[in-house]
């Protein structure tokens, strides 16, 4: 029998980057490769960790957020600085039209005077309200300035991991595009050979082209995240990178290099330590320490609107002349003058306004405690969907290999029958598209529950990439106890 073949373009990847040739998006998916590799090393490569180091040192909201703890640091030295002596110098010129002749002697026309003017606070207690209120605000920036770093790192993790997925979505849809021409191959065997008609190399021509149309649509996704991910980073968004996949092992708990794993199998010490990450959330979540920052800051402020009933503010002022010149001039009279008075000052009457302060300042402190109230729920119910999500994900990777596995060999076994012309066209395309959707599916489980570890760990705001030996072992001595406590 005599067997006709489709010719098919087969590129070089070593010889195409030698004379610079980088084939399109429809040449990548027609054609063959060898030595692909050679094409991607203008691709940077990159793995999780680097991922999340690049994050926190380029990522622009988190610039900005550093400007923003910055302006609170000034505010605080402001604030000091009404601790300090205030010093001015003064100058004046005053012409003067006495009301009678008998005190022009005393009053001249024009009079020209410079001098200098202390004043020193004793005690104010609104000044130092004030600077003890914005040591506190700053203190508060500084931890909404974590709160931001860690929402940089998870934003960098999880744009990570979806553009590896989205890579690995591409190279499964790559192989199904390679599989279905060997079946339009196989097809016109089977009519070369009477098996069957024109019919299914049509059907499978219109399937290959779907095909190389979701492939074309895969890599373009993956240019989107590529972009997405690098300004995530802050860097220049035409980098392009060869992203590490992630491999877990779906027997072995992914997480502290899986000494979690007798936890996890266990149902009574995983519910210890799901009590646990709640309370280490607690205890950790810089948007908590930041609204109890702002809450005694609040509460300074309160406290200072009740005592301005009864306390007085005490100053120092020391003020210093000379006399440049005088018209008309006079004889014997001192060019020099100062001024020495220390001073008490209390209102007696303002209007109401010191009580509607203090109802002001009590509404904005209940206000900041309920706020805190809500972010505690709110890193409650994160930390809990995120360990109940990886409870369901973690299991599902193993489920879903399994599946892909057995769709693997179900497809074998058909193709080889539809080679004989035991079966039809539609059995091997129903065969060939569970193996795909199986594929994919695995793949899918194992980097959603990556990304379910990810929403965890902020949680927790505790990134284990991040920490050193010393610090997971901590952490891992905290568990322990918990674990091990009646």
């Amino acid at each position: 029998v005599t067997l006709t073949v489709d010719s098919r373009l087969l590129i070089n990847g070593r010889t195409a980057a030698a004379v610079g040739y980088n084939p399109g998006a429809e040449m990548k998916v027609l054609a063959q490769f060898i030595h692909e590799q050679d094409l991607k090393k203008s691709m940077t490569p990159l793995n999780f960790s680097q991922t999340l180091k690049m994050a926190e040192e380029g990522n622009v909201t988190l610039s900005i957020t550093d400007t923003r703890v910055e302006v609170s640091q000034r505010d605080q030295q402001n604030a000091r600085s009404f601790l300090l002596p205030q010093i001015n110098a003064d100058a004046n010129y005053n012409r003067i039209k006495p009301r009678s002749e008998t005190f022009e002697e005393f009053l001249p026309d024009a009079i020209s005077i410079v001098g200098v003017s202390v004043s020193q606070m004793i005690y104010d207690d609104k000044i130092v309200s004030d600077l003890r209120s914005s040591g506190r605000q700053y203190e508060a920036d500084q931890y909404r300035r974590e709160a931001t770093r860690l929402n940089a790192l998870t934003n960098a993790g999880e744009a990570y991991l979806n553009l590896v997925l989205t890579y690995l979505f591409s190279r499964i849809e790559g192989d199904n595009v390679r599989l279905t021409e060997d079946n339009l191959e196989l097809s016109r065997l089977r009519v070369d050979v009477g098996y069957s008609g024109r019919d299914e190399v049509f059907r499978w021509q219109a399937e290959l082209a779907q095909n190389q149309s979701t492939l074309i649509e895969s890599m373009a996704q993956i240019e989107n995240r590529q972009i997405n991910l690098n300004q995530i980073l802050g860097i220049e968004q035409n980098l392009r990178w060869e992203p590490e996949a992630i491999d877990v092992d779906p027997d072995l708990f992914y997480f502290l290099d899986g000494r979690l794993d007798d936890i996890y199998d266990d149902r009574n010490s995983w519910e210890k330590f799901r009590g646990f990450s709640v309370e280490f959330a607690f205890e950790n979540a810089p948007g908590l320490k930041a609204l109890e920052k702002s809450i005694e800051a609040q509460d300074i402020q309160v406290g200072q609107r009740q005592r301005q009933w009864f306390l007085p503010t005490f100053s120092f002022d020391f003020n210093y002349g000379y006399e440049l010149s005088r018209t008309p001039t006079a004889e014997g009279i001192d060019r020099d003058s100062h001024q020495l008075s220390v001073r008490a000052s209390y209102p007696l009457f303002n209007g109401a306004r010191r009580y509607y302060d203090i109802q002001r300042e009590k509404s904005v402190l209940t206000g900041i405690e309920r706020q805190q109230q809500l972010a505690r729920d709110r890193v409650e119910k994160r930390t809990r969907n995120a360990l109940r999500q990886i409870e369901s994900s973690f299991p599902t990777i193993k489920l879903r290999k399994i599946a892909a596995d057995n769709a693997r060999k179900n497809l074998v076994l058909v193709q080889d029958k539809y080679g004989e012309g035991i079966i039809n066209v539609t059995d091997l395309l129903e065969a060939q598209n569970q193996s795909l959707s199986a594929n994919l599916n695995a793949v899918a489980a194992t980097y959603q529950y990556l990304l379910d570890l990810v929403s965890y760990q902020r949680a927790i705001s505790w990134f284990e990439d991040e920490k050193g030996e010393e610090e997971t072992e901590a952490f891992l001595n905290q568990v322990e106890a918990v674990i091990n406590s009646d």
